[in-house]
This record gives structure tokens, sequence and C-alpha cells, in this order.
């Protein structure tokens, strides 16, 4: 007599038990590698996009310095006058410089100071404590956005040409390009993707940067940036 169970066969049954094993088996498998091809995808991904943001960040950045405005503070750090904007000065009354301005965000008086230059090449830095904006200041020929300017002091009226700048540091530190202003913390930039090898070093008139990959065996290929 053969054994039926609710009207299906034991070996019909255990059949159907081995075969939904080796089904779930497969897309267990198939699920994992799929996993581990898409986590795969995100670290290239993520070394493809900390590079892009390295190279543009740096670049940008450190290529309007000039002699004196970098240092090395280590292998992995660069302290530096980070540029914020620059214009020639159209007016001075006192304390406050009005400057046909071009530059990547709205001044900070928190942040920010000033560099002042006069027509011989004399600079003068103070702090920036006010602004304002004053739109048909520098006449038809503004290049920039006139905005009005308050030093923390007074001002040459032999004075030309101001810059913008902040204070403040990259590091390579724990996988990730990170930036400091002042004493602040250090805010990555990046994905956390390169390990303890990699370097930043001013090696004048030079910025290199080694970034060496954290789960490759590959280096990236240096940056370097040229300080005038």
């Amino acid at each position: 007599m053969t054994l039926r169970c609710s009207g299906v066969t034991l070996l019909e049954a255990l059949i159907a038990v081995v075969i939904s094993t080796v089904v779930v088996t497969l897309a267990g498998r198939t699920l994992l590698h799929a996993m581990a091809v898409s986590r795969d995808a995100v670290v290239r991904d993520d070394r493809l996009i900390a590079r892009r943001i390295a190279r543009v960040t740096l670049r940008s950045e450190l290529a309007a310095l000039g002699p004196g405005e970098a240092r090395s503070s280590g292998g992995d750090s660069l302290r530096l006058r980070a540029i914020r904007g620059a214009g020639r000065v159209c007016r001075i009354e006192s304390d406050w410089i009005v400057a046909d301005l071009r530059a990547g965000r709205s001044p900070e008086p928190d942040k920010d100071s000033l560099e002042l230059m006069g027509p011989l090449g004399a600079v003068q830095v103070v702090d920036l404590i006010g602004t304002g904006s004053e739109p048909n200041a520098c006449g038809a020929n503004a290049v920039g956005r006139p905005t009005r300017l308050r030093s923390s002091g007074p001002v040459d009226p032999d004075v030309v040409f101001v810059r913008l700048f902040e204070t403040g540091a990259y590091h390579l530190d724990l996988g990730a390009l990170r930036y400091r202003r002042g004493r602040g913390g250090r805010q990555p930039l990046t994905p956390d993707v390169w390990d303890e090898r990699s370097s930043l070093v001013f090696d004048a008139p030079w910025i290199r940067a080694s970034l060496v990959d954290a789960r490759a065996e590959s280096t990236a290929v240096p940056l370097l940036v040229r300080v005038w």
C-alpha cells in the first residue's frame, strides 16, 4: 500500500521540500550576490565622487593663493588663507569700503577678514565687522556685485583692491577630506574612502595630495596644485 498525506505521496512531499529548499537557497545566494554588487557599486561611486570633490575643491581653492598663504601643518593637513571673494575698490568712506565684489558667497562678518591692497603693493589686513549692498555704486562697468564692507578700523584712502578671506585648514582625517574654519570642528567634504597612507603636503610651489583608496591596492593619481 502507498502512504499518502492529504492526497500526496510521502515521496512527492519530500521531493517538494527538497526543491523548495534548493529554490530558496539559490534565491538567497542571488540576493546576496546582488547586494554585494550593489555595495561594490556604491563604494566605487563614493571613490569617484570623493576624488572629483578633492580635485575641484583643492584646485579651485588653492590655485587662487599667493606666496606664503598656505603651509603644511603635518603630513595630512594644510593651513591656508581661503579666498572667498575679491574686487576693485569703488569708494572709501572712513571705515567703509564699497567694492565691485566677485564672490562665491555673501560676505560674513563672523567668518571673514579683509585684505586691502594699495597701488604700490602695500597690504593691510583688517577684520570685517559689517556688510551692505549698494547696487549702483560702481558705475556701468561693474563686473561683480557692488558691496559695502565695514572694516574694524579706518581704511587708507589709497586702497584700490580688496580680497575677502577666511582662515581655515584642509585635513585628510578618518578617510575623508575635511575642512576646518578657525578653531571649529573638521567638517567632512567627501565620503570616507581613503586610508591613513594618504597625504596632503605643501612643497613650495606645489601642493601634493596623494589619495590612497582604503579598499583597493591602487593609489589615486596625485593632485598637483601650483601656488603662485
